[in-house]
């Protein structure tokens, strides 16, 4: 069955890379491939798993996008009835929160005519009693599709939202003001008491907000130096409940179990304490995943180690490719969206490195150095996989590992969990324990703060185009001990990082970025081997700006750095994020006011406009015009227009940030530009906040116009926009404007 598993797995992960769903027949069709499992020939197996994944990941993902807000209930109020559905966050003045409704009505009352949210991600803002984990609660919101910022090297929030099985996301109005139905109860309501009685004991600040992550999986009090920490030393998932942290409690259940039953004859005579051990270790582990709210990590470990164990209880001893394989199906038919996460990728790819190293052991070696090889390999040959994820090759992870795995291991969490269940028995000793792992997590964090120092990720743009070399890396280190050339996968592994291209404005061919910056307002734009920055977008909360999130990702995975910086407009809209640029990028030269754009490359112009400065100039043959418009918003903000004669008028929302309610309906009004001897109309026909990044180049067929979200979006992405916007030439326009666009516009296919 080896054949059929791997064509199932290949299946699903096929599926999550499709831009849309298939359907008709498809779903039928692959249920007829069922039989074929039964056939020997692995070719037909194989084939037969291929389309009973893909049928299954697709009827998984219909049913989840069949749960989505309707775009008719986005922006309306609505009275909902549910239960907090995992742990709350506090966020300053605001709480967010996981809010599952069972019941849903318009404020007149009626029945809400359509299927309900599985899960909505709702924040609250100024409530004396924000909402508890457990608690049911009737509540006046207003949602929104999942939406979010679709940009390269950004975050895709719409990804995680739909790995996650959120339908919705909004906020809670405070008219009428919402009710609480009854007090915290089940499984969220304890984890959410744990953490409260573990800050009770150890407070609130440094290391200690580390502990209620360990425990009961809450990282809401973690602070943005602590990630940034973890992040640099790739030490970030020792901080996530999932197979290290399973694995450790199931191994100590498997010891003390067995140990005691060797203790007990009668009992050892009629099981084996080997089956006992294994019975006990897996109730342990279940136990621990319970605490962290059974997320999807933990479903993972505990179904891989349900594998693991249950071959043991069987008195099975299955080969390590096919014992993987079943876990791997086991994992996919469970969550067919695991893919869609790094973590899937990264405990199984784990997970298989520590089989293969260990079918390479050397019996002289001793187990200490058995297990310093082991982590060492393990966490250099996981560098590839987190380049293609993150962007970045933390070499420094492989001694930071090496040091925290086992701090965290045997230090941390035994005493963390032996005081958890001491809390309320015998407070003293467990205070004892909760501050013994306290003191060795603060001398801990120290250590990777010290690390992250001299932790070098390597350049974003070199990281990608070297990635094929770190994996090549990767794979000689895997080698069996002997094998010649094996050692040269280190500085394979080190060569995108050592050797990665220095920014260069210069080998960056002209183009204008529209990025999607929600709620900033922020375009680049590559001219005359220069890169200006219009609009630094705005500030999104936790001192973190849009362009932190947006703009400077898109500039790393190409290798570029701004030159200039110029805010374009007034407003929040438009300098939110500059004192940020201009701290990350001490060389730029920051253009603040119209007078200044004598500054500029040539053939770069400023004018003063209502509402701050328009940048003109050229690209290919077409004029660029950048300008904060004259037309408001909904709110009376004013929005940014950017209009490439005679291409397109392209139009960035000031607010209302990714709300298909604003995009879609957002009035078309055309408007004529007089550009020199050439005349040209256009009109909202490209919206960034609808199709991500709007890139303009000029090519060999006139002017190239590619939009993030047809060129690289996902089914799960927002849906693709109905026809919006057309290019036409007014009269007298010069003939050669009469097709600008090349085979490759943004513009919806038939």
């Amino acid at each position: 069955m080896r054949a059929g598993m791997s064509g199932f797995a290949l299946g699903v992960v096929a599926l999550q890379q499709l831009p849309s769903l298939p359907g008709g027949p498809w779903l039928p069709a692959a249920l007829l491939a069922l039989p074929l499992l039964a056939l020997r020939a692995p070719a037909v197996r194989l084939v037969a798993g291929l389309a009973l994944g893909l049928g299954w990941a697709t009827l998984h993902a219909h049913h989840g996008l069949a749960h989505r807000l309707p775009l008719a209930l986005e922006g309306q109020d609505l009275i909902l009835t549910g239960s907090v559905a995992d742990l709350s966050e506090p966020r300053g003045h605001s709480t967010r929160f996981v809010f599952a409704p069972d019941q849903a009505r318009t404020p007149n009352g009626e029945p809400v005519d359509a299927r309900l949210p599985r899960r909505i991600r709702l924040s609250a803002y100024g409530l004396a009693t924000p909402p508890a984990a457990g608690e049911r609660w009737r509540l006046t919101v207003r949602l929104r599709p999942p939406a979010g910022a679709l940009n390269d090297g950004g975050f895709d929030y719409e990804r995680w939202l739909h790995q996650n099985r959120f339908d919705a996301t909004g906020y809670v109005r405070a008219e009428p003001a919402p009710q609480r139905l009854t007090e915290g109860r089940g499984l969220h309501a304890l984890r959410e008491q744990i953490a409260g009685a573990i800050r009770e004991r150890v407070g609130q600040g440094g290391a200690a907000t580390l502990l209620p992550a360990l425990a009961v999986a809450d990282r809401s009090g973690m602070t943005e130096a602590q990630w940034s920490v973890l992040g640099a030393t790739g030490t970030g998932h020792l901080l996530a409940i999932s197979g290290l942290h399973i694995g450790l409690v199931a191994g100590f259940g498997f010891v003390v179990g067995g140990g005691v039953w060797r203790c007990l004859p009668a009992l050892a005579r009629r099981s084996p304490a080997r089956m006992t051990g294994a019975a006990f270790a897996l109730l342990l582990a279940a136990g621990y995943a319970a605490l962290a709210g059974f997320t999807l990590p933990t479903q993972r470990a505990l179904i891989m180690l349900g594998v693991a164990l249950g071959a043991l209880m069987l008195r099975r001893r299955p080969t390590v490719s096919h014992g993987l394989l079943v876990a791997l199906t086991a994992v996919l038919i469970l969550d067919p969206l695991a893919p869609l996460g790094p973590g899937f990728w990264l405990s199984f790819g784990a997970v298989a490195i520590i089989f293969l190293l260990a079918a390479h052991r050397r019996a002289d070696r001793s187990g200490w150095w058995v297990g310093l090889r082991l982590h060492a390999l393990i966490s250099l040959a996981l560098l590839p996989v987190i380049g293609w994820w993150f962007d970045e090759l933390p070499l420094i992870s492989a001694p930071a590992n090496m040091l925290a795995i086992p701090v965290v291991a045997f230090l941390v969490v035994p005493p963390l969990l032996l005081g958890v269940p001491l809390l309320a028995l015998l407070p003293p000793l467990s205070e004892a324990l909760l501050v013994f792992s306290l003191g060795v997590l603060e001398g801990l964090m120290q250590g990777l703060a010290w690390l992250a120092e001299y932790g070098q990720w390597g350049d974003p743009a070199g990281v990608r185009q070297g990635l094929w070399v770190a994996a090549a890396g990767a794979l000689l280190l895997l080698l069996p001990p002997g094998w010649f050339g094996r050692w040269l996968g280190l500085p394979l592994l080190a060569l995108p990082v050592a050797a990665g291209p220095q920014p260069d404005a210069a080998s960056a061919p002209s183009q204008l970025a529209v990025l999607d910056a929600g709620r900033g307002l922020i375009s680049v734009l590559v001219v005359a081997d220069r890169v200006l920055v219009y609009g630094s977008g705005a500030r999104v909360g936790r001192g973190a700006t849009a362009a932190e999130r947006t703009l400077v990702p898109w500039l790393e995975v190409r290798g570029l750095r701004p030159d200039y910086l110029i805010p374009g407009g007034r407003g929040s809209a438009w300098t939110g994020g500059l004192e940020a640029l201009r701290a990350r990028y001490p060389q730029a030269h920051p253009v603040t006011t119209c007078e200044a754009g004598g500054a500029l490359p040539p053939g770069v112009r400023l004018r003063p406009v209502a509402g701050g400065c328009a940048l003109e100039t050229t690209l290919g043959q077409a004029r660029v015009r950048l300008t904060p418009s004259e037309r408001p918003h909904h709110n009376g903000a004013p929005p940014m227009a950017v209009l490439v004669a005679p291409l397109t008028h392209l139009q960035q929302l000031e607010a209302g940030g990714h709300s298909p309610r604003y995009r879609i309906g957002y009035p078309v009004r055309r408007e004529e530009a007089t550009l020199g001897n050439a005349r040209a109309t256009a009109h909202l026909g490209h919206n960034p906040a609808v199709l991500g990044t709007v890139l303009v180049r000029p090519g060999a067929e006139g002017l190239r116009l590619e939009c993030w979200l047809r060129d690289q979006g996902r089914y799960f992405h927002r849906p693709w926009p109905p026809g919006q916007g057309s290019t036409d030439t007014g009269e007298g326009a010069p003939s050669r404007w009469a097709n600008p666009l090349s085979s490759r516009s943004c513009e919806p296919g038939p």
